[in-house]
């Protein structure tokens, strides 16, 4: 028999006789204590949609179990592929947070304390570079969050706890560069204004404002970056160097819309370097991950 552990002592001794983990098919002698086994099937979903993605968007699966009163319990951690069964004492309910790939990225976890709530768990980007303001953060993995309430009242049987995706993602294009003096030499820069550093067990985002720096290269006349990963943020900020001295700060499309990062979607920034004091750009926000940049949209 295979059984997951526990990485956190629960709160009190009677929680420890009245909770368990186990994979599906464990047995126990003393099952009738309980009102319901829940076989619990995490699926990684689209945003705003039943629409599950393939199983190898997740690598990692950390489940956080909460009493009816929302304080934190203990913490399971298991792979994908896995069948949980949670075992609810009579007259329970409990909540659940689940967080997908915490294994990658630039963020830590604040391993949650017995009795802490929700809002008060966090993941926090940590900063790359301290010493500019707002401070410069990498990128955090591909994270994805969900949860579930098993209520005093809920049948037994299988449950499905859908996981979405809780970060945006950005590339960005300059091009024309024959119009940046020595533009060939590569020593371009940009950093990207700004979103919050942290977001709680409720998806919430809070914490200081922190930047990012995309890795970039040059491909012909232009300049580009893959795509990195970021928190949301509503309104986004571009700055670009050649060296030591800035170009521009570009806030807004052509049109003066501004620039935002969504929840599970890419935004695409083409800045146009018109001239040596003249800049445009074009937004287009896409599916996860559509990379394909023309000159123009």
């Amino acid at each position: 028999m295979t059984t997951e552990k526990n990485t956190n002592t629960p709160l009190k001794p009677l929680c420890l006789l009245a909770l368990a983990v186990s994979l599906t098919g464990c047995t126990d002698n003393h099952q009738d204590e309980y009102d319901a086994l829940y076989p619990i099937t995490v699926q990684a979903c689209v945003s705003g949609s039943n629409t599950r993605l393939e199983s190898g968007s997740i690598k990692d699966l950390s489940l956080f179990v909460f009493d009816r009163n929302y304080r934190f319990m203990y913490k399971i951690e298991t792979g994908t592929g896995k069948e949980i069964t949670i075992r609810k004492p009579v007259g329970e309910s409990l909540h659940i947070v689940t967080w997908g790939n915490l294994a990658e990225g630039a963020q830590t976890l604040t391993e949650p304390k017995p009795g802490d709530r929700p809002d008060a768990c966090l993941v926090e980007l940590q900063p790359r570079v301290r010493t500019s303001v707002p401070p410069c953060a990498g990128s955090p993995g591909d994270l994805f969050r969900g949860e579930i309430t098993l209520s005093d009242n809920e049948r037994d049987g299988e449950k499905k706890l859908s996981i979405y995706r809780e970060v945006g993602s950005m590339t960005v294009t300059l091009q024309n560069l024959e119009n940046c003096p020595g533009y060939d030499d590569g020593n371009f820069r940009l950093t990207v204004h700004e979103t919050h550093s942290m977001m709680n067990f409720k998806g919430e985002l809070q914490g200081d404002m922190i930047a990012y720096l995309p890795a970039g290269s040059i491909d012909g006349k232009r300049y580009c970056t893959p795509p990195f990963n970021m928190f949301p943020g509503e309104s986004v900020r571009i700055s670009i160097h050649h060296g030591d001295r800035h170009i521009a700060t570009v806030s807004a499309d052509r049109r003066g819309e501004p620039i935002t990062v969504e929840r599970d979607r890419l935004t695409k920034v083409l800045i146009d370097l018109e001239t040596a004091s003249s800049v445009t750009a074009d937004v287009e926000v896409a599916g996860w991950m559509r990379y394909e940049m023309e000159k123009e949209f």
